[in-house]
């Protein structure tokens, strides 16, 4: 059953977006145009290739993303078979680069973790503090041998 709303009761609207401003998957489709010359007009188109195309579109993802694969990938998807996908089958990197390397939301003065126990102790952890922490481990640890 269709239940249609008097005009008075439709909700102002609460948000809309800057028609100015490209958003990550903006430029994303954007990047795909571009660099793989894949047409993706909006999201429906992009949903239709993410499917159809598994391959191209994750391969497309991690470069766009820029991971920094230490051995390189034979393929993106070595087997869909559900459960157990192989994705990007051959390939080693390293997830600290990734997680202390400065790129957008991991800049110096971004928020990385928020710490709270349940004793009450919290703590907000920046970027910048995340890579001096990690490298004074990693320094201890060469001090020792390791």
């Amino acid at each position: 059953m269709l239940t249609v709303m008097a005009a008075s009761e439709i909700p102002d609207v609460l948000w809309t977006p800057d028609p100015h401003h490209a958003g990550p998957m903006t430029e994303f489709m954007a990047w795909v145009r571009e660099h793989r010359g894949v047409d993706v007009p909006d999201y429906a188109a992009l949903h239709s290739w993410s499917v159809e195309d598994l391959e191209g579109f994750w391969s497309a993802v991690a470069e766009f993303e820029g991971v920094r694969f230490h051995t390189q990938p034979s393929v993106a998807l070595g087997g869909s078979e559900m459960p157990g996908a192989e994705w990007f089958p051959g390939a080693t990197l390293n997830y600290a680069e990734h997680a202390l390397t400065p790129g957008p939301g991991r800049e110096d003065a971004d928020i990385a973790l928020v710490f709270a126990r349940e004793d009450g102790l919290e703590r907000t952890v920046t970027h910048a503090e995340l890579r001096e922490l990690v490298g004074r481990a990693r320094a201890g640890l060469v001090g020792m041998g390791v």
